[in-house]
């Protein structure tokens, strides 16, 4: 387990979580001043925290689509490089 990596820091939590047809809607609560950890992980990162929350996601059979926010607002938005 050592080699395992998450751009999901100890700090966020999620706020909502809803299935509506074969969307999922999450939103996650990101702490003032706070990013997503990806400033290591180069252009990829984001890429990265995405696709990590999409396959939790899609385990779910139904869900074909994620819309992700953060605090209500676009995921990339929070999200340092």
């Amino acid at each position: 387990a050592k080699h395992l990596w998450t751009g999901i820091n100890s700090g966020v939590k999620l706020n909502l979580l809803s299935f509506g047809g074969i969307t999922a809607y999450v939103d996650f609560y990101l702490p003032p001043n706070s990013t997503f950890n990806v400033s290591n992980k180069g252009t990829c990162g984001v890429s990265m925290v995405k696709k990590q929350i999409e396959n939790t996601l899609k385990q779910f059979p139904n869900v074909k689509n994620i819309l992700i926010t953060v605090n209500g607002r676009p995921m990339e938005s929070y999200i340092n490089l």
